[in-house]
């Protein structure tokens, strides 16, 4: 395995400047996620994003709906600090495939497949921060994600783009502690309707106007989850731990009504400016335009010391929704 040295890109770079890295570092149902490096400047990566195209069922047609949506959105957010790059996208070459159909899990050999070519993010995801903390993460470093967080969706509300996936997992990190959202292949245009079948948010950060389906949704979904991730950031706990509808909405009711005494009482500077995220009338939630505003984003911190995950830790956990 080679030593990885991520460098920030100051330009936007082609696939055909990349080499095909022996890493697979993604998998999904329909496609992958391979570590590239470039040819002529070591040290340089990306993440190139692969979506196989074959006989698909109804499923398999949502999934090329997430990846076409994914596409869109970062196209429309290029040159954003804190959301990651879009280099490149198009048609994979028959070249490319004679690397990656060996690597892929289930031995197909696809000939035909699209690809993003997005910025490698080299210090992992928030999830991982999260867990390698002992009680959750120090304040100054969940006010400095915040802070980053923020900015991201202040600039996608701006773009009228809600991200519709929020969740600690679709959070990453620079080996710089740069923050930067990733995972667009939820995402929508205000105002866009949602293909039946479609899927917006994770159940854990679902925001209740999405469990009801009272649409048209808005960028309030997106400060909804944010203010989950930053509880979840605070404690290592979920604060809705929930496997359906039904009891998510109790559970929202029994927050937004105070009757949660337990809500972040350790943690009483972040209180109030995390109830401003969780307000269950979307006309008076809180933007994140707003947020950024907000003391206890504006007074200076020290820059955050992480830890990083042991990788013996993460091979402890099934999967990451369950890991908290």
């Amino acid at each position: 395995m080679f030593q990885k040295k991520v460098i920030a890109g100051l330009r936007p770079f082609a696939l055909s400047e990349f080499k095909v890295a022996v890493e697979k570092i993604g998998q999904g149902s329909f496609g992958a996620v391979f570590l590239v490096e470039s040819k002529h400047e070591p040290g340089v990566f990306g993440a190139l994003k692969v979506f196989f195209e074959s006989k698909l069922h109804e499923r398999g047609v949502l999934e090329a709906q997430n990846f076409e949506r994914e596409q869109r959105s970062l196209e429309r957010v290029k040159n954003s600090e804190h959301i990651v790059t879009l280099w490149d996208s198009g048609q994979l070459s028959p070249d490319f495939f004679d690397v990656l159909k060996s690597s892929n899990s289930d031995g197909k050999n696809f000939r035909h497949g699209r690809f993003l070519l997005l910025s490698y993010c080299g210090g992992g995801d928030l999830f991982e921060r999260i867990l390698a903390s002992e009680n959750g993460l120090e304040p100054q470093v969940v006010i400095s994600y915040a802070k980053q967080m923020l900015s991201a969706l202040a600039f996608l509300a701006q773009k009228q783009i809600i991200h519709g996936d929020l969740k600690p997992e679709n959070i990453f990190l620079t080996k710089d502690n740069v923050l930067k959202l990733g995972d667009f292949g939820f995402s929508y245009v205000m105002g866009e309707k949602i293909p039946q079948g479609g899927r917006i948010q994770s159940r854990y950060y679902m925001a209740p106007e999405v469990i009801r389906g009272q649409v048209p949704y808005t960028s309030a979904i997106d400060m909804w989850s944010a203010g989950c991730i930053l509880y979840t950031c605070l404690t290592k706990e979920l604060l809705f731990r929930v496997a359906n509808d039904s009891d998510h909405l109790i559970l929202i009711k029994s927050l937004t009504e105070g009757r949660r005494k337990d809500f972040l009482a350790s943690e009483i500077i972040f209180k109030g400016f995390i109830e401003n995220m969780l307000v269950e009338d979307v006309s008076r939630r809180i933007t994140a335009e707003s947020a950024l505003g907000d003391p206890l984003m504006t007074s200076p911190v020290p820059k955050p010391i992480v830890r990083m995950v042991p990788k013996e830790l993460l091979k402890k956990f099934d999967g990451k929704q369950t890991a908290l």
